[in-house]
């Protein structure tokens, strides 16, 4: 039996198994496909919604999934909507919709699932479709439709407003959010505050600790006075300083004395990262 066979041998009986089962094995798939990858299938779809109408979102899905399967994205997120038709308020049709649109660039129906999903869930989130977003808008990707990534970014700011408000602890929506920020056209100082604000809170969570210390001297840069300045590189020389001993501490041989291999360089770069702000806080000092 071919492939396409089995997948649509499986459509035809609009899902006997378990729907959790089901839905964890499709979203893995979809997943996979966001994130560049492939699921491995042969041959092509001769199977349409014109040999059988499902009546209910558990065929609609299959059928979506099958589709998947055979990499038809555009007609699995036509089955995607028809099965929100039948079941609205399911944040796991939701989802898989929402990783369908994100990977054929249905951008602006991406942005309204997210939302819908927080509608459902309140503080269900995805940093890794939102970071494709964020490309998709810092990058200019175009939609499927042609539209220039950059006109999305307004509604993704408004979507990245809301998902702060409710989730606080993760550091990748954090410096996802940063990112987007910081593709402000103006470059104000107010701008690069905000940018700063942001992958400070990053940095609670996780040490993304030389980009913050970048995005420190940015500020200082455009400091109104020399002695903002001087306190902004201060904050960043203590923020290094802090997470070297952090390193130190944790990632130190004890009969040895020395840096485990695989953190040296990371170590190396904070220590250079330390050295020039360093430097700057001596010249402004100076000045």
């Amino acid at each position: 039996m071919t492939d396409e066979s089995k997948v649509h041998r499986t459509y035809s009986k609009q899902i006997t198994t378990d729907d959790s089962k089901v839905h964890n094995t499709y979203s893995k798939q979809l997943r996979q496909i966001t994130l560049g990858m492939t699921v491995p299938t042969s041959g092509k779809s001769r199977y349409d919604a014109k040999y059988t109408v499902p009546t209910n979102y558990e065929a609609w899905n299959n059928l979506a999934s099958a589709y998947i399967k055979l990499k038809e994205k555009s007609k699995a997120c036509a089955a995607l909507k028809e099965s929100l038709k039948c079941n609205y308020e399911d944040w796991r049709i939701w989802e898989n919709y929402l990783l369908v649109c994100t990977d054929c660039g249905e951008f602006g129906e991406a942005i309204h699932s997210y939302h819908r999903l927080m509608d459902i869930k309140d503080k269900w989130s995805d940093p890794e479709v939102l970071g494709v977003l964020v490309r998709v808008v810092v990058e200019d990707i175009s939609d499927c439709n042609g539209k220039p990534g950059t006109s999305f970014k307004q509604k993704l700011q408004e979507l990245f407003g809301r998902i702060t408000s409710k989730v606080t602890n993760n550091s990748k929506i954090w410096k996802h959010y940063g990112q987007l920020t910081n593709h402000e056209t103006d470059n104000s100082p107010e701008t690069q505050q905000k940018v700063l604000q942001y992958l400070q809170k990053s940095h609670r969570v996780a040490t993304q600790s030389t980009e913050l210390a970048d995005m420190y001297t940015k500020c200082s840069e455009k400091a109104s006075t020399s002695m903002q300045g001087v306190q902004m590189l201060s904050s960043a020389k203590l923020m290094l300083k802090g997470v070297v001993t952090k390193i130190k501490q944790q990632h130190t041989d004890p009969l040895t004395e020395e840096l485990k291999p695989e953190v040296k360089d990371v170590c190396d770069s904070l220590n250079q990262a330390l050295t020039e702000i360093i430097d700057k806080i001596t010249l402004l000092k100076g000045s």
